[in-house]
């Protein structure tokens, strides 16, 4: 699937701020004297993109909105999106709605996180096999909770009740029905990871 939707700009105020405060200037050598430089500002009707950027910064409740919801622009030919600080622009041309919009925008957000996550974890010295576990599926779950009876399987207690993988899930268990039990807090802690 190509891709639709692209961050130009990690820190979106800031690059507000940049846009409204540079001039357009150019420099020029007057006759009379070569070795004098002369800066002039360049006229020019305002840039559909500096009033976009200047009506962004000057709308906090919009930043305070995007904190939660990516917020949509557009001014003639420019149109973005801001969200979490940050400017995405789209870049299909199908018809979405806006809501399929947003979550394209959250998803270009998303994609970004899990990737430093996954790159985190990978450089954390932490084994692969210990990085994070999946949840145990619900039909597994509700299998385990009938066949113990809603009971720890040492002390029969109904209390703090928690699956243990019988094979621990650091050395390689999985989540089947014959690898998983119901254990109270007290014995799941004294069984740690050791096989029973």
């Amino acid at each position: 699937m190509p891709k639709r939707v692209t961050c130009f700009s990690r820190d979106a105020r800031k690059s507000c701020e940049q846009l409204l405060a540079s001039a357009e200037v150019e420099t020029r050598q007057p006759a009379s004297n070569p070795y004098r430089v002369e800066v002039y500002p360049i006229y020019q009707p305002e840039n559909p993109r500096r009033v976009l950027y200047k009506r962004i910064l000057d709308d906090p409740s919009a930043w305070q909105l995007s904190e939660n919801e990516p917020v949509f622009y557009s001014e003639r030919a420019t149109a973005l999106w801001l969200y979490k600080n940050r400017f995405f622009e789209e870049l299909h041309k199908e018809d979405y709605s806006p809501e399929q919009r947003k979550l394209l925008i959250m998803e270009e957000f998303d994609k970004e996180r899990k990737e430093f996550e996954k790159l985190h974890s990978k450089f954390s010295g932490i084994p692969s096999g210990c990085q994070s576990r999946s949840k145990i599926p619900s039909h597994v779950r509700i299998f385990v909770w009938q066949r113990d009876s809603g009971r720890c399987v040492e002390c029969s207690s109904n209390e703090n009740l928690e699956y243990d993988h019988i094979i621990p899930f650091a050395k390689g268990g999985s989540k089947t029905e014959r690898n998983l039990q119901l254990l109270c807090g007290n014995c799941n802690r004294l069984k740690s990871d050791n096989i029973q």
